[in-house]
């Protein structure tokens, strides 16, 4: 008895014919919707970078009036949405899980305790 190792038969399935195992990823769904994915980043991208200047510019700049300090905690917590945004994206893109940190507002009651939470988390 003869025993022939395959060392690619882990790497191509034999369900594939031949050609299938050539362009298995130019006929793949998720090659495609990856490119969508790295397509929608770049302007998202830049809106995020345009979205956090001018309001750290506005509320840095406005930090003596009551405005500035309203803005700049609107900023803290819509980045944190937007970094979840973009974690859920990830997943979606690429098919697999994003460990996200654990948010430390789980067991805090009142706004001020949200947002001092927010403030010396590491993540923000």
């Amino acid at each position: 008895m003869t025993y022939k190792y395959n060392p690619f038969a882990a790497a191509y399935p034999s369900s594939r014919g031949p050609l299938g195992k050539i362009f298995q990823t130019v006929i793949g769904f998720r090659t495609y919707l990856r490119a969508g994915h790295m397509l929608l980043m770049f302007p998202l991208g830049i809106a995020y970078f345009v979205l956090l200047v001018v309001t750290f510019s506005v509320g840095g700049s406005l930090i003596w009036t009551l405005v500035g300090p309203i803005i700049l905690l609107a900023v803290l917590f819509v980045s944190r949405w937007i970094g979840d945004l973009e974690a859920l994206m990830s997943e979606y893109a690429n098919g697999s899980r994003i460990r996200r940190p654990p948010s430390g507002l789980e067991g805090v009651s009142n706004f001020r305790s949200q947002v001092k939470v927010r403030l010396v988390d590491p993540t923000t």
